[in-house]
């Protein structure tokens, strides 16, 4: 029998005047048929007479697409009438809507939920751009501003547009729009035999194929965060931190001498190692100007290179006992282009009741009875006493 005979047998068969009904007539002949029809190909010709059948019916319809869904509804049934695999079918019946179905779809707008607006299609269709602002700091979080066609404003840090469902909550808790987490381009999973066909009906370019699988969500976000995003960069209250401390040491006053330096409070320039120690208290001032932590400055500053070498990681203070007097110093790297020499250098104190220019005493930090164990910097070698546990960023930012 010619195959356009056994189109029309099917199509003859169909009582319904509605085209949805008139498909799942054609399934049900199809799975009589396929029962009573014995050999691989004489099944496969009757499955291709079908799918030829019904997309005559989709042709015809105001709406193909739910013609073809229909059919691919009622696979299930046919497939246990005959006794074959649902697969199969759904095979068979895609090579023969595959494209009419497609088109449809491109026509209508592309892949849609039901109700509300997909992830996908929010992002694709809406999201006019995302900046990322990154800061001067060298240990920098940045944070994603992302901004819609209608004004809707979200904010995100900490890698929470990774996370589907955290996402989701903040543009939906941004917007007016009815917002579902359902993703449109999930619909093309039942007319995609492959991956790669899968990323070609996929809203978006090829490269992103929106799923809410975590790898393909990263990779489709990623994607997209790349293609329309712009960087600002803004000044980080580490680098604030740290160039209130260089301004006070360009203007300061330093002594060669460790012992004026720890009794008078002023900066130690150590030209022995290369190195300029300045006071905790000149930190803590810092920190406290810009509200970040000493925790955070040291971070920022092992970044840079701008500790010193000969603490190797221990942390980047080091305790000195003098006359009775201890004080606490930052050690800083003296070569380093980012580390300016104080204004003045004296070999010794010249006013012994004179403190270095800008460098109030810190006694809670630098001197008085030991509150504990040193935490980050290193112990004096001959006394316990005089050490605040918190001197090396014991705060958290």
């Amino acid at each position: 029998m010619a195959e356009e005979d056994l189109v029309e047998e099917y199509l003859d068969a169909i009582t319904a005047e509605n085209e949805i009904i008139a498909a799942t007539e054609v399934m049900d002949t199809l799975g009589e048929r396929l029962k009573e029809t014995d050999g691989a190909g004489d099944k496969m010709r009757e499955m291709l007479a079908a799918g030829n059948a019904i997309s005559q019916l989709a042709e015809q319809a105001d709406d193909p697409t739910k013609v073809v869904s229909a059919a691919r509804d009622a696979s299930g049934d046919v497939a246990q009438v005959a006794s074959i695999g649902k697969d199969r079918i759904s095979e068979a019946i895609g090579d023969a809507v595959g494209d009419l179905e497609e088109q449809a779809i491109e026509e209508a707008g592309g892949y849609r939920v039901d109700h509300g607006i997909g992830l996908d299609r929010f992002l694709e269709d809406h999201l006019e751009e995302v900046v990322v602002q990154r800061s001067t700091d060298a240990v920098d979080d940045p944070v994603l501003r992302w901004r819609f066609d209608e004004g809707e404003r979200v904010e995100t840090k900490d890698g929470v547009h990774f996370d589907h469902y955290h996402f989701f909550k903040k543009l939906s808790a941004a917007t007016d729009r009815r917002l579902v987490t359902e993703l449109a381009s999930e619909k093309a999973e039942d007319h995609s035999d492959s991956a790669e066909e899968y990323a070609r009906k996929s809203l978006g370019p090829k490269d992103r194929p929106w799923s809410r699988k975590n790898d393909l969500w990263t990779r489709s976000i990623s994607g997209l965060v790349e293609e329309r995003s712009r960087t600002e960069t803004v000044l980080g209250p580490r680098t604030e931190a740290w160039e209130h401390i260089r301004a006070r040491i360009a203007s300061g006053r330093g002594v060669r001498d460790l012992d004026d330096a720890v009794t008078q409070g002023m900066i130690y320039v150590a030209e022995d190692v290369d190195e300029i120690w300045i006071p905790t208290s000149m930190v803590a001032d810092a920190v406290e100007s810009v509200e970040t932590s000493r925790r955070a400055l040291q971070s920022e500053l092992a970044e840079r290179g701008i500790d010193s070498d000969e603490l190797s990681g221990s942390g980047i203070s080091e305790a000195v006992t003098s006359s009775g007097t201890t004080a606490r110093f930052w050690r800083l790297d003296a070569t380093h282009d980012e580390v300016p020499e104080p204004e003045t250098v004296l070999d010794e104190a010249d006013d012994p009741t004179e403190r270095s220019t800008g460098v109030e005493g810190d006694d809670q930090d630098d001197s008085g009875p030991s509150n504990g164990p040193e935490t980050f910097g290193r112990a004096p070698e001959d006394e316990d006493d005089g050490v605040d546990e918190d001197d090396e960023g014991g705060e958290d930012e």
